[in-house]
């Protein structure tokens, strides 16, 4: 595949960010959530990957999947539901169709960066950009579905970076940070 550097990436627990390893220290929770709602959360998604793994398991094509996964397809599941919702970003629901409703899509290095609420979010092309209308770039079809940041503020004024700082974004996601 020509994303398998970038799944190479991803984590192999199908934590949420929360299960596994050191899941009991709520230590590290952000301040506005609680402890229940992490085990709500946990609970959610067992309940759902069990589900799927009952109706579904036996159509799923799982030659390249690790051998814990093969034993327990529910473990698979929980794996891909956990690491879209913590990594997926909000998008079109068809790749550079602003009229066709939104949806989350994963979005290879797109998830490496950090969210501030204060920075501008990711830009998704359409194609039909121009910079003579108004917009920072001249886009092609095939630029359609392509994602852009810009080191922006959430009022478009530049932010200026120096060497090693941080590249951050605001995920597009609503009632997030």
């Amino acid at each position: 595949s020509s994303f398998k550097a970038y799944i190479d990436t991803l984590p192999d627990d199908a934590g949420c960010g929360w299960t596994g390893e050191g899941a009991e220290d709520f230590r590290k929770l952000p301040k506005e959530v609680e402890p229940e709602d992490i085990e709500a959360g946990m609970s959610y998604a067992y309940r759902v990957s069990t589900g799927m793994a009952s109706d579904y398991g036996e159509y799923l094509s799982n030659d390249a999947w690790p051998r814990e996964w093969k034993e327990d397809v529910s473990r698979g599941l929980q794996w891909s539901l956990c690491t879209v919702s913590s990594r997926g970003t909000a998008a079109n629901s068809i790749p550079g169709n602003n009229e066709g409703g939104t949806g989350i899509r994963l979005v290879p290095v797109a998830d490496l960066m950090n969210h501030d609420g204060l920075s501008a979010g990711f830009i998704e092309l359409s194609s039909t950009e121009k910079v003579g209308n108004g917009d920072f770039v001249d886009a092609v079809q095939t630029d359609a579905g392509t994602f852009v940041v810009r080191s922006v503020w959430k009022d478009w004024r530049t932010k200026e970076l120096d060497v090693g700082d941080e590249v951050t974004v605001s995920y597009n996601l609503p009632h997030y940070g």
